[in-house]
């Protein structure tokens, strides 16, 4: 095996190593030097936690590096599943949360009260406010970690105003023709998408003011964007209980029917190619984003008021609970109950959930400071977990080398005391040995 792996070049063999599952990367320690070598590798562990750690990057040769990072991802999931968590609550605005982005531990959130808001999750602190209390009738609608968007209709005609969250100061403002009122919206880079009385979507370049394209296909108000840049594409639910998927060149959509009332919530997972959406007929369903089928549905108690849908998990809000699922097979993990109110907007990363509605919750499964909370007034229940998996998962991947120092260590630990006890034993005799021994005259 060594032989011709080595006859490979040293990129390749990396790849290949990297598509090994944990358990047998960790097993080729022992198969020959060459495998050790590679199995042990930085760049190999760096491919193999690259999807749970992007913003990680493992340069250093060393040999605990990978180890740490991957012993953090294998804990903070094993919170996962357990719903071990700490919370922390964020309080500042003084209205409904429209919208919310979260990066790493930072997260920004615009709301109807006029404000946005950049928040530290460590430090639990707001770093930034940006009001325009002078503004009647305007609330931000979208966000952004560069700037924010205001929404004010004047005399029937809607005004964006945008801000630079760094200077707080306005950076461009324009009037949309024709446009009377706004009902979803979604902030991207350069570029602003929302929804018009018409039923309408349109884009707009946020430097000059210039409109980029319109779209035009649902015959009811819009109620839920999502906008992919990297993809061209963009998400909308309606209240004509369809949900439409659009290439933002051509314009061309895709259109998925199967709810009942009005489609309240959606996002999409690209890699995953499924779309999943929420609505007001208690129903959440998964769709395959290509061909716009459904894959799986949900029934829940209530509407699913907002969703969020990021690596293998999937998180909806429920009247006043959170409910999360293993993308991988739907399975049902766990639910949070009994929060204060009902959640406006739902968030997720892998370490994370933030939820708000007038107050910011940060539920946080990575441990702080080595101590884990879990606030006594919400419920936790578990679904379809065998408890015998969650007390089971080994997070330390084997060392040989430290394996081979233990074994040394205790066969020399062995032969000392087999030494001290031979001379313990020459140093003192039997009684029966020195009763027959004569003493001499």
């Amino acid at each position: 095996m060594a032989t011709s792996f080595n006859s490979l070049s040293q990129e390749i063999v990396l790849h290949i190593f990297s598509f090994l599952d944990v358990p047998s990367l960790v097993q080729t320690n022992s198969v020959s030097h060459f495998c050790y070598s590679v199995s042990t590798d930085p760049a190999v562990w760096s491919l193999r936690c690259k999807d749970s750690f992007k913003d990680c990057c493992l340069t250093k040769p060393d040999f605990y590096g990978w180890k740490f990072w991957y012993s953090q991802l294998l804990r903070v999931d094993e919170n996962w599943k357990k719903g071990s968590y700490s919370l922390d609550v964020l309080k500042g605005h003084r209205g409904a949360i429209w919208d919310v982005q979260l990066r790493n531990n930072f997260i920004v959130c615009g709301g109807w009260d006029n404000s946005l808001s950049g928040w530290d999750t460590i430090n639990k602190k707001c770093v930034f406010t940006v009001r325009r209390p002078t503004m009647v009738s305007n609330n931000f609608k979208g966000v952004s970690f560069t700037k924010g968007v205001a929404v004010r209709s004047v005399d029937g005609v809607c005004i964006l105003s945008f801000f630079d969250l760094k200077t707080n100061v306005q950076i461009q403002s324009f009037q949309v023709p024709n446009c009377e009122r706004i009902s979803a919206l979604v902030l991207k880079n350069e570029i602003v998408i929302f929804s018009n009385q018409r039923c309408e979507l349109e884009a707009y370049y946020i430097p000059d003011g210039s409109l980029i394209k319109k779209y035009i296909g649902h015959t009811g108000d819009i109620r839920c964007l999502k906008f992919s840049d990297k993809d061209k594409l963009i998400a909308s639910g309606s209240l004509d209980k369809t949900i439409r998927v659009w290439d933002c060149e051509t314009g061309n959509s895709i259109v998925f029917t199967g709810h009942s009332m009005s489609v309240i919530c959606l996002d999409f997972n690209v890699d995953q190619n499924i779309l999943v959406s929420g609505s007001g007929d208690k129903r959440m369903i998964v769709w395959n984003l290509t061909t716009g089928l459904p894959i799986h549905e949900f029934v829940e108690p209530h509407s699913i008021s907002t969703l969020s849908l990021s690596g293998q998990k999937l998180i909806a809000a429920v009247n006043k609970t959170i409910v999360l699922w293993d993308s991988k097979n739907w399975q049902k993990i766990w639910t949070i109950e009994d929060l204060p109110t009902a959640i406006t907007f739902l968030t997720h990363d892998s370490t994370k959930i933030i939820a708000a509605s007038k107050s910011i919750l940060v539920f946080n499964f990575d441990k702080v400071n080595g101590e884990q909370q879990r606030v006594p007034s919400l419920h936790l229940t578990r679904h379809n977990i065998d408890p015998t998996e969650l007390d089971n998962i080994d997070v330390q991947p084997t060392n040989r080398r430290g394996l081979v120092t233990k074994r040394v260590l205790w066969f020399a630990l062995n032969v000392l005391l087999t030494i001290a006890f031979l001379y313990l034993c020459s140093a003192f005799p039997d009684k029966e040995t020195v009763s027959n021994v004569k003493p001499e005259l």
